[in-house]
């Protein structure tokens, strides 16, 4: 499974996002600091990382330009309560894979997710290779 890092300055949120994500064979790292997102995406290197836009510090948008900087493979889902046409279209031209508004429903939030691994890992889903019965 990926190694996801959740960056968001909301506790409770990444706590949530850990254990379901954890519950389904990944391994989460949570970070609630934007300012220490980078030092984390260059020690765990994720594959995934689920990132909030409005955060105290540092843009959501900031670090998602350095992530891409630092390494363009990985995989950014933006996750924000910011719905706004160009909010999305600016996270998607610094490099964003996904965009997912909150609240968010978290098994939308796996399918996302698991998108994102598929192209990360070039790879589907057991699911997807079954045949229809």
């Amino acid at each position: 499974m990926a190694k996801i890092l959740v960056v968001d300055d909301e506790k409770e949120i990444c706590l949530m996002q850990k254990v379901f994500f954890e519950r389904r064979g990944h391994k989460v790292v949570i970070v609630t600091n934007p300012l220490e997102a980078m030092k984390t995406v260059e020690s765990e290197k994720p594959q995934i990382v689920l990132l909030d836009v409005v955060m105290d510090g540092m843009s959501g948008l900031e670090v998602l330009k350095k992530i891409k900087e630092f390494n363009h493979k990985i995989k950014v889902i933006m996750v924000s309560v910011v719905d706004d046409a160009i909010k999305k279209e600016e996270a998607l031209k610094l490099g964003a894979d996904a965009y997912v508004g909150k609240p968010f429903n978290t098994f939308d939030l796996e399918s996302v997710v698991m998108e994102q691994m598929e192209e990360f890992f070039g790879f589907r889903k057991e699911a997807d290779n079954e045949p229809n019965h």
